[in-house]
């Protein structure tokens, strides 16, 4: 949601350089940055400036202490998931799913200065598509459940499990066996892919097998823009700012690689842009130019324009399949699965009909353009 208003600039140029930007914030600053998930890093640099004497913060007294709960409560909290992140990870090695974590969670612990800077509403792990079902069983061993979703071979490449521990505190898990759910970039980076580049992180507790740099540029760029309607985010322009900000001109050349391969240049190009024109991310000349006028021809591109419907991203994904394949994923979007189903609705209603009313009920979203969710 970055746009060029005043309370994004100020928050963009304090993130930038970790220093209060010279004139007043905007009156608005802290809700903005609340709204764009990085009010936790606003609070560590007016706690470092207040430690190292900076000057008086232009805050009012009162979001500082605001701020400084959430930052402290964030902390708390960090220390039961990275428990339960390490406990998890090692369940599913144990199982044999050689489980990668990727993504925010991943990016917490390898690019922010501490984890509970970088919030999250879950854990993304990958395993094999042939360990999936051992994967599922570790968990529901661990406590976990998986709520009612519409699953299918090509309607869904990831399962949700939730488990709640006894003070409340919710850990969410996306089990994934590829690492995005529209067929344009579904198969951008494989398990087997992402396994012989992964590295291994030493986290308190225990240590996690997460996706290099090079496949984590990757990994952002495309998720920020195919899974989010291409939302301008400050925090996720800022996770490609601090990934890209440690690429040696190797692992440049990797991430290169995989964009060409994988057809995702352009998805690319616009989030190294973004973050490019926040943060003053610097990007390698020759990357500049091997992403030029990349958009053109590749599939993935559709998730960059403006006013996608569900319709279109449809639309993208039946051209990714072959004729078969294309038949079955219309089927199992008309029709999830009795559980789903019966898990939702309950007996309140003849099956058949509830299937019906489904397909009426969502027929005018198709052509409404998605709204840019976070």
């Amino acid at each position: 949601m970055v746009d060029g208003s005043e309370a994004a600039t100020w928050l963009s140029a304090l993130l930038a350089t970790g220093r209060y930007p010279s004139g007043s914030p905007p009156d608005e600053v802290v809700r903005r940055a609340r709204a764009e998930r990085v009010h936790l890093l606003v609070a560590d640099i007016v706690a470092h400036a207040a430690r190292a004497a900076e000057g008086e913060p232009p805050l009012s007294p009162d979001e500082i202490v605001r701020l400084g709960g959430e930052m402290r409560a964030a902390a708390v909290d960090d220390v039961a998931r990275t428990r339960e992140l390490v406990r998890m990870a090692a369940a599913l090695d144990a199982a044999g799913c050689q489980p990668i974590v990727f993504k925010g969670a991943a990016l917490a612990h390898t690019h922010y200065r501490q984890p509970w800077l970088r919030p999250r509403l879950d854990v993304d792990v990958l395993v094999t598509e042939r360990g999936r079902e051992r994967a599922s069983r570790a968990l529901r061993a661990l406590g976990y459940k998986s709520p009612p979703f519409v699953s299918g071979r090509l309607v869904m490449y990831q399962e949700p499990f939730v488990r709640a521990e006894a003070g409340g505190l919710e850990h969410v898990v996306d089990l994934h066996w590829r690492v995005a759910n529209p067929q344009a970039v579904s198969r951008v980076l494989s398990h087997a892919e992402l396994a012989a580049r992964s590295v291994v992180i030493a986290v308190p507790g225990g240590r996690l097998r997460v996706a290099c740099p090079a496949d984590a540029l990757v990994l952002a760029s495309v998720h920020r823009a195919a899974h989010h309607q291409d939302a301008q985010d400050l925090l996720w322009l800022f996770d490609i700012h601090l990934v890209a900000g440690r690429l040696s001109e190797a692992e440049w050349r990797t991430a290169l690689g995989t964009a060409r391969a994988a057809s995702v240049r352009a998805l690319c190009a616009r989030g190294l842009a973004l973050a490019a024109s926040r943060f003053g991310t610097i990007v390698p000349t020759f990357v500049t130019a091997a992403l030029a006028g990349a958009a053109a021809g590749e599939p993935s591109a559709v998730f960059l324009r403006s006013g996608l419907t569900p319709a279109g991203r449809l639309a993208s994904d039946l051209r990714a399949l072959g004729v078969a394949d294309r038949a079955r994923l219309l089927f199992e979007i008309v029709a999830p699965p009795r559980a789903y189903m019966r898990a939702v609705h309950g007996d309140a209603g003849w099956l058949p009909w509830l299937y019906v009313r489904r397909v009426a009920a969502g027929a005018g979203k198709w052509l409404r353009p998605e709204r840019r969710a976070r």
